[in-house]
């Protein structure tokens, strides 16, 4: 189940081990701490949102959960990157997923709706919606009927 849902949210990295994976993980969250200068807050943020990705890659979703947060903390804060906030809570919903807490993916679209009610129209929001449901209800079918959309869907953002 985890692979299904884990795989379609890591980039492609060609000749990358897992050890790599895991020493990448070590230093970026250790990066995230240049935010508090006034003027490198793009690089903050993406530093934060590599570590979220890394941690994800590595299967620690809770981690990765943590730091896709702060994205958005940070995507919300500029109206130049507020609409990129669909795709990162997207991961979010995604690594919830991939845990097995239907409640926090559930919780997660119910906390978008009242922050930004336009999200709920956006594929991001209704694939996840679609999801959810899915996975909570343990339908099978539904879950092999999605992998292959998930799998393309991600595609779009490679």
């Amino acid at each position: 189940m985890s692979n299904a849902v884990a795989s379609p949210m890591t980039r492609q990295r060609t000749g990358t081990t897992k050890k790599t994976l895991k020493r990448e993980g070590y230093f970026l969250p250790q990066l995230q701490n240049i935010s508090t200068f006034p003027t490198p807050c793009r690089t903050a943020t993406a530093c934060r949102r590599d570590a979220a990705d890394l941690y994800a890659e590595l299967g620690d979703y809770t981690a990765a959960i943590e730091r896709y947060k702060k994205v958005v903390e940070s995507y919300m804060d500029s109206p130049l990157t507020r609409f990129n906030v669909k795709e990162i809570w997207l991961r979010q919903g995604l690594c919830a997923l991939a845990m097995g807490d239907f409640t926090q993916a559930s919780n997660l679209l119910t906390y978008t709706r009242n922050i930004d009610p336009t999200f709920q129209t956006t594929r991001e929001a209704k694939f996840l919606s679609t999801l959810t449901d899915a996975f909570s209800q343990g339908d099978v079918e539904v879950r092999n009927k999605y992998s292959a959309p998930l799998i393309q869907f991600d595609a779009c953002f490679s």
